[in-house]
């Protein structure tokens, strides 16, 4: 059994301990701020943790998911293609597409593109794939194709 977690959390808990009893002023008769730092220190420590194990890995498993033709992402869910088909065909137009955004570059050097290319990279899936549309009565893909269709 590993039993790393069960360390970080006691680092947070003697953490606790240090703020509220301060034993390095009473034992070694050092500041009550040596004993505020320390204790901050081990709960910084085990919060830093617990986040980058626990807590950002399920964050960044959710955003990959919901990325262009990921398994929650609109294209999974409004077309009918398998994962390779779906990457192949939205990647395709990616070079086409930021070159169409480069005069944006140009007269705007610190505007964000990935919003542009990646409208301009969803028209033109849904341009050559809208004979794979599925889920058509759903509200989100209406919502979804009828901004395809501007």
């Amino acid at each position: 059994m590993d039993y790393t977690p069960l360390a970080f959390l006691t680092l947070g808990i003697f953490g606790v301990y240090f703020i509220t009893s301060t034993p390095l002023n009473k034992r070694q008769n050092l500041p009550k701020f040596a004993d505020l730092l320390t204790g901050f220190i081990f709960i910084c420590v085990c919060l830093t943790y617990m986040t980058v194990i626990y807590l950002l890995p399920e964050y960044l498993s959710d955003e990959a998911d919901t990325n262009a033709c990921g398994p929650k992402s609109v294209q999974a869910y409004c077309y009918s293609l398998d994962l390779p088909a779906c990457k192949g065909a939205w990647e395709s137009s990616r070079a086409e597409c930021e070159a169409a955004a480069a005069p944006t570059r140009q007269k705007r050097p610190g505007a964000i593109l990935s919003p542009i290319i990646y409208r301009c990279q969803a028209k033109k899936f849904d341009r050559a794939l809208s004979y794979n549309r599925k889920n058509e009565d759903s509200d989100t893909c209406k919502e979804y194709f009828r901004k395809m269709s501007r």
